[in-house]
């Protein structure tokens, strides 16, 4: 949820409409982020606070021990019905909503790790049941604790895990400061700040990485689980799954001690997390998830920078005008801006930025709060309910907590304009916030502007919790909203020339800074050549049209990228997201003989009715599929198979048909058709998304997997190459999926 929830929302939409034209105005014309700060909140009013208390209503993060034991139940029902993936995660909610010190949390950790020794996590297993005797759990039960304890100490044993090392997670380990050789951080007028390659680079190799300053998980449909609703037991989001910290995958997820919601893959990431940020957060845990995730995110950023990092970011920005230079090489310069010209200074250059440390964390904060908030670019509206919910927050903070000990110092800190704080006229109500210490909300309010344009969602494949056939349901999800300093400053385009990989570290190293973004070369880039990232709005998914509105209506800019510019030139070849089913279409009486097809027409309006009809059976053939009535999803794909017939095979919708279809036959255990209609999709992804799309290579990949659980060794064999060259291109050599791919291969080679 990016915005405030539709409550909060729409009563400062009427806040704002009882305005007279007087006030709108001189909020509308207000650019200063400190003065729109301190307009909002001499607005703020009883009623707002009342308001504001009563919206999280649904965003429930109270401990307690009724609810811990409902989910404690649910958990014990999956358990027995030997659905121990879900109660694990039923066991994990008890385990939240538990509150510290009660016998309901130690109960809550033994029933998970009997759930975890199930599923062979041992290790898992094992930290849950140190944790049960931890927290006091019953000494009459204790004995069969004990002796999972010493199954899972045996089981460890064998498997040579006690003594193995720790794991990096997935991250490549690179030096960092080795990266920053590759690329050189450069400005225009044309472009702006833009990144820009030192070194040629090849399809797949690693330009740069770069750590999250700070990030926030999205919740998914489970964010406010309410015990009674009769659909809670079967919804689990995202935060059911991942540590709200470092965003690593957790089985066993520890809680924090004062609410029901965050919780993190292990002690460490608590302790972090707590001291970093949340111990602030933690108070106002219903009304953050009200107010949305970027609301949040805004905060944290302040709460983490504290004050002396504002200082630099702010004394930075005042001396930016010095740190432009000549750049070293020419060469680089000139391959990459279109507009060049002798001197920067006349407007069109395009010059090298002094003191560019990538990976040098110390100085990160300057980059983010360089970021441009497009003030501008944002309604009058939003800018008033951004000062609104921004001005709340702050409120709500001096009510619960003292203020964070990193800006308790800023009595003399000044805004990036030279003058004091002009919220000094604010009552000493709360004795422990000092005026000044208002400006840690003009921080937050800043980055808020910011976060809309700048912020970076972070994308996983969740597969579905119930359907369990070899080809499962999956969708990609965000699961988190993240600022990565280096990365924000790389220029959109539609057609991008790089691609990102994150990775979370293990526990083990989780001191590093938490999330991590690999950016690789999707396609050669050479020396002096900008490097481009996709803020979402893709060539091959997107028409041209609807891409530029969103890229001008959400990031405030004319895309002029190249793929634009080719598509929207007159007679231009469209994109494959423009192409439409066209008028002529493949008869299906003549369609098989070895001739050019008949001149067979429909209407456009006959064409759409008869998409439609065919997306119709699709979903219900889906439905019945996760319902585990495979037949029944066959009938209704053969039925929109025949309604599809006039479709040529790339389309993207006979793509689907052939996926879901391939799904049922692998549920039946029918590899062999089940191979047969997925190599139809990869057709389809093919041409719909190109020859070095990340699609094909994770199309292929699942086709490998068919044609290895068929034991059709030569097919798969045959594949895996193409499969591991795309995937290695966009998402690492250390991805799950190369890995499986290598393993198959291994296996594979030795049956032949």
């Amino acid at each position: 949820m990016d915005l405030p929830c539709a409550a909060w929302t729409e009563h400062v939409e009427k806040k704002w409409n009882r305005l007279d034209v007087a006030e709108k105005r001189g909020f509308s014309t207000l650019t200063d982020i400190n003065e729109m700060f301190c307009f909002g909140r001499s607005l703020i009013t009883a009623e707002d606070g009342h308001m504001f208390s009563g919206v999280p209503e649904g965003y429930f993060v109270h401990k307690g021990c009724e609810s811990a034991g409902k989910f404690r139940e649910k958990g014990n029902s999956c358990f027995k019905s030997k659905d121990y993936s879900s109660a694990v995660l039923q066991y994990s909610r008890g385990v939240c909503y538990a509150p510290a010190g009660s016998e309901q949390l130690a109960l809550c950790y033994a029933n998970r790790s009997a759930a975890l020794f199930h599923l062979c996590h041992y290790k898992e297993c094992l930290e849950d049941i140190n944790r049960a005797l931890a927290h006091g759990y019953p000494s009459n039960l204790q004995p069969k604790l004990l002796s999972r304890k010493t199954q899972c100490l045996s089981h460890l044993q064998q498997q040579g895990a006690v003594q193995r090392k720790p794991t990096t997670g997935n991250r490549i380990e690179l030096n960092v400061k080795d990266t920053q050789q590759d690329i050189c951080l450069c400005f225009s007028s044309e472009k702006g700040r833009h990144i820009v390659a030192t070194k040629t680079k090849k399809p797949g190799e690693v330009v740069f990485e770069d750590c999250a300053f700070s990030a926030v998980l999205i919740p998914g449909d489970g964010s406010s689980p309410d015990v009674n609703k009769k659909n809670a037991a079967c919804t689990f989001g995202s935060e059911d799954r991942y540590c709200h910290r470092c965003l690593g995958h957790t089985l066993n997820p520890v809680p924090c001690a004062g609410c029901s919601y965050a919780r993190y893959c292990g002690e460490r990431c608590r302790e972090q997390a707590w001291h970093g940020h949340h111990r602030w957060e933690c108070p106002l845990g219903s009304e953050l998830l009200a107010m949305g995730v970027l609301a949040q995110l805004a905060l944290r950023v302040a709460l983490t920078a504290g004050v002396e990092n504002l200082k630099r970011a702010q004394d930075s920005l005042k001396d930016a005008p010095k740190q432009i230079c000549k750049p070293k090489s020419e060469r680089v310069c000139k391959t990459c801006c279109s507009a060049q010209t002798e001197s920067a200074a006349e407007g069109t250059g395009c010059d090298t930025v002094k003191d560019f440390d990538l990976g040098c964390h110390d100085n990160t904060y300057t980059w983010v709060y360089s970021l441009l908030p497009h003030v501008e670019g944002h309604t009058a509206s939003l800018r008033f309910l951004y000062a609104i919910t921004v001005g709340m927050l702050y409120q709500r903070l001096q009510e619960a907590c003292p203020p964070p000990p990193s800006w308790t110092n800023c009595v003399s800190v000044s805004d990036q304009h030279g003058s004091q704080s002009q919220c000094e006229d604010e009552t000493a109500e709360n004795m422990f916030w000092p005026p000044e210490l208002s400006l840690l909300g003009v921080t937050a309010l800043r980055h808020l502007l910011q976060l809309r344009c700048n912020a970076q969602a972070i994308s996983a494949e969740r597969v579905s919790d119930d359907h369990k056939g070899a080809v499962q349901a999956s969708r990609q999800i965000r699961i988190a909203t993240v600022v990565f300093p280096t990365l924000s400053l790389l220029n959109h385009s539609c057609r991008p020339n790089t691609s990102l990989s994150f990775s979370a570290p293990s526990q083990a190293t989780a001191s590093d800074g938490g999330i991590w973004v690999t950016v690789r070369a999707s396609r050669a880039v050479h020396t002096g050549q900008e490097l481009l990232h996709c803020y979402g709005p893709h060539f091959s998914r997107m028409k041209v049209r609807d891409r530029q509105r969103l890229l001008l209506e959400q990031y405030c800019f004319q895309c002029s990228c190249e793929a634009c510019l080719q598509e929207l030139q007159p007679g231009a070849e469209v994109s494959a997201a423009d192409k439409l089913p066209p008028t002529h279409l493949r008869c299906p009486e003549c369609a098989n003989l070895l001739q050019d097809p008949c001149a067979y027409q429909v209407s456009r309006t006959e064409m759409e009715h008869s998409l439609q009809g065919t997306r119709d059976l699709l979903h219900q053939a889906q439905e019945l599929i996760d319902a585990d009535r495979p037949g029944q999803a066959l009938q209704y794909l053969q039925q929109a198979a025949t309604k599809a017939e006039h479709l040529e095979d790339t389309h993207h919708l006979q793509g689907q048909l052939f996926d879901t279809t391939a799904r049922v036959y692998a549920s039946m255990g029918n590899w062999h058709l089940a191979a047969t209609h997925l190599s139809r999709s990869v057709a389809a992804i093919r041409s719909q998304y190109g020859e070095d799309s990340v699609e094909l290579g994770q199309q292929m990949f699942k086709l490998v997997q068919l044609y290895f659980n068929g034991g059709e060794a030569v097919h798969a064999l045959s594949v895996i190459p193409e499969a591991r060259n795309l995937l290695a291109r966009h998402c690492g050599p250390r991805c799950q999926e190369l890995q499986e791919l290598r393993a198959m291969e291994e296996c594979l080679q030795g049956v032949l």
